[in-house]
């Protein structure tokens, strides 16, 4: 045989049994093989992968805002009611406590009537506080079809 046959032989031999040693072990490391373990416990993110959505990345809208965002002309027409409940009638609308025999507490009816549209309010005290404080600004918006459907889907929300 050759030296240079041999050195071959020699080279591939070795070589053969490097990999028959390797794979044996199991490795180039003589430690012992790391016991199983969950692989994505301490498995660092992928850089290429996108992160997950965030599940409450935008609030959600309240439903009061749904009904907003659908009736936006009417918005104006019903704030109207709740100034001047807050002006007149307080006690009985905002507050929802009763007054004394439906008398206006600030003594003073703007409108001094009864309201065209019907007033159905969270009590009758607001009720009657409505129709003799209030008749203008609600007259406004139940008598308008946007601001109607508006105070509808109110009605409808539970929050």
């Amino acid at each position: 045989m050759s030296s240079r046959t041999l050195g071959t032989v020699l080279v591939l031999g070795s070589f053969a049994g490097v990999l028959a040693l390797s794979s044996a072990s199991g490795g180039c490391s003589d430690d012992e093989a790391p016991a199983a373990t969950d692989a994505g416990a301490d498995r660092a993110p992928d850089v290429n992968r996108a992160p997950p959505a965030a599940d409450d990345a935008a609030t959600p809208k309240s439903c009061r805002k749904a009904c907003e965002e659908a009736h936006p002309t009417a918005i104006a027409k019903d704030e109207a009611i709740d100034t001047c409940w807050e002006t007149f009638c307080s006690d009985p609308c905002i507050e929802e406590l009763p007054i004394d025999g439906g008398i206006v507490a600030d003594g003073a009816a703007p409108d001094g009537g009864t309201c065209s549209a019907p007033v159905l309010t969270t009590s009758l005290d607001c009720d009657q506080c409505t129709n003799t404080s209030c008749c203008a600004s609600w007259d406004g918006c139940f008598e308008d079809t946007e601001c109607a459907a508006l105070n509808a889907c109110y009605q409808e929300c539970d929050d």
